[in-house]
């Protein structure tokens, strides 16, 4: 594989997938593409909107890419901008792809909020009712449903769901990523949370990063399949909050008085099934969750 295209490089999952990606295939030249400066430190990074449409089959005829690794996306309340960054962007790089003629494997980004609520102890197959709770996680699953349906012997397509992925970099709008933030920027030694009653299957970023690997080396025809990537266990947030101040750089109490997400209310448990991804893609997560929080707090 010469050549891979990484969108949303910029942010928290592209930026981790364009390093490991480096490092287990030193051979390939990577290209990471961004829409803006914001987070995005690689001086070789492209600049571009996926919505310029005419720009983007520019670069797909320059750097003719083997494979295109699709991680831009926006996790927002707000449905304009989930359109915008989640639909529309999706559909115009497959439409880019299919224009540039060239043999490639697109492997996409999606999230465990395609799916509808289970109750405890149910795994999430990828058998599962696609029934999202959040606008959010129907614009994912529309952005799937593209990338599934263009699969073909040009564009051999993938979807990689990923449920929690937990680690350096997250952005505050996430509860790891508003304590770690916390801890460095402030002196409190307090802070009052939601409820965190909710189960989560948190996975490391870097077992994420590495589920692309396994994707883009599968030997046969992807044809659009769908993979869960997490760890198979689900566990209470309480416990994720519990191990980050537990390895905090100082003594810190919380409290839960305050409202939670909508998505914590909706959602009370979630646990990937990884079989899938195990039997076909050889991929097992392999950072253990003391691991994860580790990395997370020493960052």
């Amino acid at each position: 594989m010469r050549s891979i295209l990484v969108t949303g490089a910029g942010g928290f999952v592209g930026g981790h997938v364009v390093r490991v990606l480096r490092e287990s295939i030193p051979e390939a030249s990577i290209h990471p593409l961004s829409r803006s400066r914001s987070g995005a430190t690689d001086g070789e990074v492209c600049f571009l909107a996926l919505d310029h449409l005419d720009d983007l089959c520019e670069l797909l005829a320059r750097i003719t890419p083997q494979a295109i690794v699709h991680c831009a996306g926006i996790a927002s309340q707000d449905a304009s901008l989930l359109e915008r960054d989640n639909v529309m962007a999706t559909r115009a790089l497959l439409k880019a792809a299919e224009r540039a003629a060239i043999c490639t494997r697109m492997i996409h980004i999606g999230s465990a909020a395609e799916y509808a609520p289970l109750t405890a102890p149910e795994s999430t197959s990828e058998e599962s009712p696609e029934t999202p709770v959040s606008t959010y996680g129907h614009s994912k699953l529309e952005a799937t449903r593209l990338v599934v349906s263009r699969s073909s012997n040009l564009l051999d397509t993938a979807v990689l769901r990923l449920f929690n992925p937990v680690g350096i970099g997250m952005s505050e709008a996430t509860l790891p990523g508003k304590l770690t933030r916390w801890f460095k920027e402030t002196d409190e030694r307090h802070i009052s949370l939601g409820k965190l009653d909710d189960a989560r299957d948190f996975i490391d970023i870097r077992d994420c990063a590495q589920a692309v690997v396994a994707a883009l080396r599968y030997k046969g025809a992807l044809n659009g399949a769908i993979f869960n990537i997490g760890t198979g266990h689900a566990r209470p947030t309480r416990d994720l909050v519990a191990g980050i101040m537990a390895r905090a750089p100082r003594f810190a109490t919380f409290d839960e008085t305050l409202g939670g997400s909508d998505r914590s209310k909706s959602v009370a448990w979630q646990q990937a099934d990884i079989t899938k991804a195990k039997r076909l893609l050889g991929w097992s997560p392999k950072f253990s969750f003391d691991e994860m929080l580790d990395t997370l707090m020493r960052s």
